[in-house]
């Protein structure tokens, strides 16, 4: 009767690694992997029939299609699943009578199960999809198109969220599921970790981070999603777990256990299976012989503290976890009635427990990660070679052997130290490059390679001095979210550290010279590099940016590089419009009104409204030019209304408010109520003589009109930062000052003639 997952009846394909199709028919009676016949599982799973048949494919050009049949009248019609839904559903031929689908795309798992859809089931506009099966025969489908026969683009997949390890780190013991921050100390000796559910992290969480498939939940520890645990054998460690405590809730039923398998769900094991795991923790065996273990406890359950989703959380998944996690709804964390009645499990590792274990879910596979183990006498562990080392190197104790290269136009005052290791014995025997960037201020610093000189598309090493992490990036857009760190795979920089001192950031790292799939540094030519560095610590917007060329073979500092931005001259117009209306045009026009007393009569107000139209078209113009260059730069033209970092925002968002302000004033203007008829035109028209509405509208007109100059000023002035910040150029004080001369000079004759014709 409507468009919804829960008791419909489908069919999931694939392709497997053998190249061959597999579709199956499947029931669901609830949101979650199938488990002991509930949940999203295939008839065969619950004892039911396979009504798929005649079973094809075929794959070109990176398309999928599977050709399969089924009946109308499925063999299953009566049955129900344990959960008492439909297994199977009629397919109704008669014409004119809508069946309502649903439609998802996602991963399945290495057994052929779906897991969970990463494209959501159909709903179009909000409303129910359905079709009918007994219209005329038609292909209505549109086709596909490619180009000149190529396949489309693959999107690499995107790095997982950056999680601390959690455990025995530099004495850290526990850490709070209210808040993203660290807090550090020893509290009675005992780590304390709290179990929640929540969802799996979308592109950057679960199967990012993993490498596994994910059903879209996952267990978050302390409130962090799956972190990588660090116990030491001999210490007594707490876990506390609210991951459900109904058996008959599947969806929401999530005991918790410690075992040697990667993947868990203990309870789907066969028997025979059961006995290639070993569960460590959580699990009691009660029954097992040679033939298999046939019976068990899994005791540790308690009410569920489940965070959900908000309307956020879907835009944030591109982003870093601290922003992911605060679109969450975790206030179950804080909800006694949920939190005391936790399930408590005390575990203390010793000399048998395995170097790595997990911690998963009972009844469900792919909820947990990876537990580290390591001896009582170990020392303690510590972050990567990302942090940052107690040694701050300086300038002048980078050794003789680097060549120091002192940057200049807008990075005047870093300097670039680096030295080429031929045979790097530290990257097993391949070309390296080690950097030392120390730059004058507090702030994120970054080092970019391009090919180009453009920050797009670029491969930057970026350190962040509030985390101590320094990584390896895709500048993939000129925006926040556009800036995402490189595979796991791919972080692979060697002695990489950023630190401050009072007064500068110093960014060391080193770097193999060719890597595949990024951009080569070239050992002996002239390579194109970027230094950025922004006004903070956090990741933003840089403050200061530059491209310029060096020869590593000795041939220092070259040219500094300005590349051509397809879209440089359509800003450049742009701001150029928008400084003659609000600069010139605009004062000209509020001038000829004060200095009215000094020229003839009517030629006042015909200066007045000819200046502020044409200010007016300017402005229109100004602003379609932004937009289109937005649209060639960011892909849609829409982007101009959407989140940016601070800076452009504010100019964004002004230039809009600008725009309907301004057209409503000039309107405002066209439409005023008019004065009283006057004896002859060069009889003036008392205050006296004027309607109220009329004084009223003069008192508006006058307010807004002063409110929308002052605030294009400040709007240009943003505009002109902006455009020099994104193009490295050193003449922004000469464009600020010659902006606001003119506007002084206009200004100053203005209110020089008004006080004149005052007295």
């Amino acid at each position: 009767t409507e468009t919804w997952m829960i008791g419909a009846d489908a069919v999931v394909g694939d392709i497997t690694e053998s190249g061959e199709a597999r579709v199956r028919d499947i029931y669901m009676d609830t949101r979650s992997q199938c488990s002991a016949g509930a949940g999203v599982c295939p008839d065969t799973e619950g004892g039911f029939a396979n009504d798929v048949s005649d079973v094809s494919s075929e794959q070109d050009f990176g398309l999928t299609l599977i050709r399969y049949k089924r009946p109308l009248v499925p063999s299953d019609l009566v049955e129900r699943s344990v959960r008492g839904e439909a297994v199977d559903l009629i397919i109704p031929s008669a014409a004119g009578i809508e069946t309502y689908i649903v439609w998802a795309l996602g991963p399945i798992s290495d057994v052929g199960n779906p897991l969970f859809h990463n494209i959501d089931y159909a709903k179009k506009d909000g409303n129910d999809a359905s079709l009918d099966f007994g219209r005329a025969v038609a292909d209505n489908c549109r086709p596909l198109a490619f180009l000149d026969g190529t396949p489309p683009p693959t999107s690499s997949p995107l790095p997982g969220f950056r999680r601390p390890l959690i455990g025995d780190s530099d004495g850290t013991t526990t850490f709070h599921a209210d808040s993203a921050a660290l807090m550090l100390g020893d509290l009675d000796g005992t780590t304390t970790f709290n179990a929640h559910i929540g969802p799996s992290g979308g592109q950057r969480g679960y199967t990012a981070i993993t490498g596994e498939a994910s059903w879209g939940i996952a267990w978050y520890i302390n409130g962090y999603l799956i972190p990588k645990l660090t116990l030491r054998r001999g210490t007594t460690y707490t876990f506390r777990v609210s991951g459900g405590d109904d058996p008959t809730d599947d969806a929401n039923h999530h005991p918790f256990y410690l075992t040697d398998s990667r993947v868990g769900g203990y309870r789907d094991l066969t028997p025979a299976e059961r006995l290639l795991e070993t569960p460590i923790a959580g699990i009691w065996i009660t029954n097992q012989t040679d033939d298999g273990v046939f019976g068990y406890d899994a005791p540790l359950v308690g009410p569920i503290c489940k965070y959900s989703t908000g309307p956020y959380t879907a835009a944030a998944e591109l982003l870093e976890f601290e922003d992911y996690f605060a679109t969450l709804d975790t206030s179950c964390a804080g909800d006694s009635s949920i939190i005391d009645q936790a399930a408590v499990l005390p575990f203390t590792p010793d000399e048998t427990t395995p170097d790595t274990i997990y911690y998963h879910c009972v009844t469900h596979r792919n909820l947990g990660f990876e537990i580290e183990v390591i001896d009582a006498d170990e020392p303690a562990v510590t972050l990567p070679p990302t942090s940052a080392p107690v040694e701050i190197p300086v300038a002048d104790e980078v050794g003789d052997d680097f060549e120091v290269v002192a940057l200049t136009g807008q990075l005047e005052g870093a300097t670039l130290n680096y030295r080429v290791n031929f045979a790097d014995p530290a990257a097993s025997g391949v070309d390296t490059l080690t950097v030392v960037l120390e730059v004058p201020t507090q702030a994120w610093v970054g080092f970019a390679i391009s090919s180009d000189g453009f920050m797009v598309p670029s491969e930057a090493v970026i350190g962040l001095p509030d985390t101590g992490v320094v990584q390896k990036y895709n500048l993939n857009d000129r925006s926040r979210a556009g800036v995402v760190p490189m595979p796991e795979a791919q972080q692979t920089l060697i002695d990489a550290s950023v630190v401050q001192t009072d007064s500068s950031t110093v960014l060391t790292f080193t770097k193999i010279l060719a890597e595949e799939g990024e951009l080569e540094i070239v050992a002996n030519e002239q390579n194109t590099f970027l230094s950025a560095w922004g006004s903070g610590n956090g990741l933003g917007l840089h403050d200061k940016r530059a491209a310029y060329t060096v020869n590593l073979a000795g041939g220092g500092l070259g040219d500094t590089v300005n590349p051509r931005d397809p879209t440089m001259s359509m800003w450049k117009a742009h701001g150029f419009l928008a400084a003659i209306a609000w600069g010139g045009l605009t004062p000209i026009a509020v001038a000829a009104s004060m200095l009215r007393k000094f020229l003839s009569a009517g030629l006042w107000f015909k200066i007045h409204r000819a200046f502020n139209m044409l200010s007016v078209t300017l402005t229109v113009a100004a602003f379609a030019i932004a937009v289109a260059a937005l649209s060639r730069d960011e892909g849609d033209a829409v982007q101009h209304f959407k989140p940016q970092e601070s800076a452009t925002k504010a100019h964004r968002t002004i230039g809009l408010i600008v725009l309907i302000v301004a057209i409503f004033q000039a309107l405002g203007g066209l439409m005023r109520p008019h004065l009283p008829a006057k004896p002859d035109e060069e009889a003036p028209v008392y205050p006296d003589q004027k309607s109220g509405i009329r004084r009223i509208w003069e008192i508006g007109h006058r307010v807004f009109g002063f409110s929308i100059l002052g605030l294009c000023w400040y709007q240009v002035q943003l505009g002109i930062r902006a455009y020099h910040g994104i193009y490295a150029n050193d003449s922004e004080i000469a464009a600020l000052t010659a902006f606001y001369a003119v506007i002084a000079l206009i200004s100053s004759i203005a209110v020089v003639g008004f006080f004149i014709t005052l007295n």
